[in-house]
């Protein structure tokens, strides 16, 4: 559990640093959440002393979506130290997964870096515009209230990414006990290639070894190695308007590739499960002889 309920209290306390998010160090995100939820404390303190008056309804989200973020990092670690950990389906979606939520609030996080940028941290260098921002960051910069979670409750998103980290392990546990194997896989993602290349896993073979790395996005046709250039490589966009493009879409992207892999694997899992009760599989031991 959690350290507390209470990471901000009307009663003029507050939990911050590691007292308050100290999490697995898996994608040392407790630093991350320490820090996001300092700024959103700033912001409270800030409002009392200038203006006298304690914004609770700001209180009340910090609490909620702070317990629901806390939630979500330790989701994403529980399974990881499971013996799913050794599926190769599950170490890649399980990772498509968590970056769907580290990039949905990436456009939020964006905004935080300019208005730190623009204000040095001074609410009095604020500009309308950046007024408004900060209006807008108070509401969504958490991993459980970004931008694309839509109307969905900040409780209802880490139930949902618990649940499908959830299945995704009790699949990879029944393929491993059940000696199915897996093509290896090699992958990761990148700020300018975030999309692995899952269109691959229904035609591996077992004994594959697939590459699932994504093309980068923002390399310039120059750049690139001879012959490999695409037509969308040669458009006259600059590499910054081509990084804009992959940020504002990636999360999204990000999304329909989990959803037809999720949807994939569960087929295919049950289909091997069908195929089981039929004809007998060598247990795990034969195998290895």
């Amino acid at each position: 559990m959690p350290p507390t309920d209470s990471f901000a209290s009307e009663r003029r306390y507050a939990m911050a640093g590691d007292a308050a998010s100290i999490i697995d160090a898996y994608y040392s995100q407790g630093i991350a959440l320490a820090l996001v939820t300092s700024w959103h404390l700033a912001n409270v303190i800030q409002c009392d002393v200038q203006d006298n008056r304690l914004d609770q309804p700001y209180i009340r989200r910090i609490n909620e979506a702070t317990r629901q973020d806390w939630h979500m990092l330790r989701n994403m670690v529980r399974e990881k130290y499971t013996p799913a950990i050794e599926d190769p389906r599950f170490f890649l979606l399980s990772h498509v997964l968590d970056m769907m939520v580290f990039w949905g609030m990436g456009s939020t996080r964006a905004k935080l870096t300019r208005w730190l940028v623009d204000t040095d941290g001074d609410t009095g260098r604020e500009t309308p515009e950046l007024r408004r921002a900060r209006t807008a960051l108070e509401t969504r910069l958490f991993y459980s209230r970004a931008p694309y979670w839509a109307f969905l409750s900040p409780e209802t998103v880490q139930r949902l990414q618990r649940h499908l980290q959830g299945r995704l392990a009790e699949r990879a546990r029944w393929r491993l006990e059940n000696g199915v194997r897996l093509p290896t896989l090699t992958s990761w993602l990148s700020l300018t290639a975030p999309q692995p290349k899952v269109w691959k896993l229904p035609f591996a073979r077992a004994s594959d070894h697939v590459d699932m790395r994504g093309r980068d996005l923002v390399q310039p046709a120059a750049l690139r190695p001879p012959g490999t250039a695409t037509l969308y490589d040669r458009l006259p966009i600059s590499a910054d308007t081509r990084l804009a493009w992959v940020l504002r879409l990636r999360p999204l992207a990000l999304m329909a590739t989990f959803a037809a892999a999720y949807t994939w694997d569960g087929v295919d899992t049950a289909v091997r499960r069908l195929r089981s009760r039929r004809v007998p599989q060598p247990s795990p031991q034969d195998i290895t002889r």
